[in-house]
């Protein structure tokens, strides 16, 4: 394979860090703060925006509640010392043939903080960020359209890898080969041609046949 994107949250730093329950928690407080939002609405506000919108962004900025930049600055305003480096998996994606993109609905800074963190900062060619895709979240089909047309993507040729099932299914559409990154190696999706639960083994075994 030629090309490689990655999801950052959940993917590249395993779910039980707790580093996104924080992002999660820091959304509520901006809501809370700068938007109006009830306390005790707070869960279901953002259950509504993920479902209609994509996400609690997306669903602020189509009724006028937030703007990008603030917002994105203070949910990421958290601990990235719950994560740690990862020299297993960064020495997976340093084997990888081909060129390797950050695809992310959060920002460059975020992303660049969790990278650091992993011992990864210089393992990816470029971020493609909310930022870059208009702050249209995936699965919106746009940015994954975005995605393909900025790096002039051969989709047969790339490979996505993400936490959730849902983000996977537009870059399946567009031909793309998706991997699915979950706790349990034994969940079923009909978005993800692949399943793990252990990225790092994933790349060097699976991956060796798709490079």
């Amino acid at each position: 394979m030629r090309n490689w994107l990655f999801d950052l949250d959940n993917t590249l730093y395993p779910f039980g860090s707790g580093l996104f329950d924080q992002v999660r928690a820091r959304i509520g407080e901006y809501m809370t703060l700068h938007c109006g939002v009830q306390t005790h609405d707070i869960e279901s506000t953002q259950r509504r925006y993920r479902d209609q919108y994509g996400s609690s962004l997306a669903g602020l900025m189509a009724e006028d509640l937030a703007e990008p930049e603030p917002f994105l600055s203070f949910v990421h305003d958290v601990d990235y010392g719950v994560i740690n480096p990862n020299p297993r998996l960064a020495d997976a994606l340093a084997k990888l043939t081909g060129r390797r993109i950050i695809f992310t609905n959060g920002s460059t800074e975020h992303a660049k903080n969790v990278l650091n963190r992993l011992g990864m900062e210089d393992l990816f060619e470029d971020i493609f960020d909310i930022a870059r895709a208009d702050y249209v979240p995936k699965p919106n089909p746009a940015p994954y359209e975005r995605i393909v047309r900025d790096f002039d993507l051969d989709v047969s040729e790339s490979v996505f890898v993400e936490d959730m099932a849902r983000n996977l299914a537009p870059a399946r559409a567009l031909g793309m080969t998706t991997v699915l990154v979950t706790t349990d190696p034994n969940t079923a999706a009909a978005e993800a041609d692949h399943v793990t639960n252990d990225l790092a083994s994933w790349l060097r075994d699976a991956a060796t046949a798709l490079s």
